[in-house]
């Protein structure tokens, strides 16, 4: 009687391991890191993990719970049921090549597959240039953010419809507007 019991929670732990899963992991040149997970459990939590030097670092956790009323007193075990968690972040991106991964911690120790974006690799050598009073101009709202020729961010994530580059310092930029990467020099 024991064997058959043991027999089948080894069988329910390994059909509730095999249906959980890091699905869809996407990154943009944006840094938006997106992905959805799979998983039998109350409980959720991942590790962001970037490649530095050929090694795995964890750069944040992120995770989900779900909380089931119970009567005081009550032994209540919840159900063992399939859910789906989708969610996304930011991640730092630097100039070069840019790899990144998931691991699930808790509730089994899952890694996904690695997702990586070239930063400023493009053939296509687009160039912006300010009029007079220092403004790049565009004809509707766009999103942007500007970095450095090193890759350092120099300015954070905006919307509008212009640049003022009156505060950036001399020399070469890589503004980066609805995904696409542009040349700027500041003289």
């Amino acid at each position: 009687m024991k064997s058959r019991i043991i027999i089948v929670l080894l069988f329910q732990n390994l059909f509730c391991f095999s249906q959980q899963a890091i699905n869809n992991l996407s990154l943009d040149t944006l840094g938006t890191l997106k992905w959805s997970v799979t998983y039998m459990s109350s409980e959720l939590e991942l590790e962001i993990q970037q490649k530095q030097a050929g090694k795995w670092v964890a750069i944040s956790k992120t995770g989900h719970q779900i909380s089931y009323i119970q009567q005081v007193g009550a032994e209540y075990n919840p159900p063992a049921v399939s859910m789906t968690f989708q969610d996304s972040c930011k991640v730092p991106l630097n100039k070069g090549v840019n790899t990144y991964r998931l691991v699930m911690t808790v509730p089994a120790k899952i890694e996904s597959k690695e997702v990586s974006v070239n930063l400023f690799s493009t053939n296509n050598k687009q160039q912006l240039f300010a009029d007079k009073d220092n403004y790049i101009r565009f004809d509707k709202g766009v999103f942007f953010y500007i970095n450095d020729a090193f890759g350092n961010e120099v300015w954070k994530p905006d919307t509008g419809r212009m640049i003022n580059t009156s505060k950036l310092k001399v020399g070469l930029y890589y503004i980066i507007v609805n995904g696409n990467i542009y040349e700027f020099y500041k003289k």
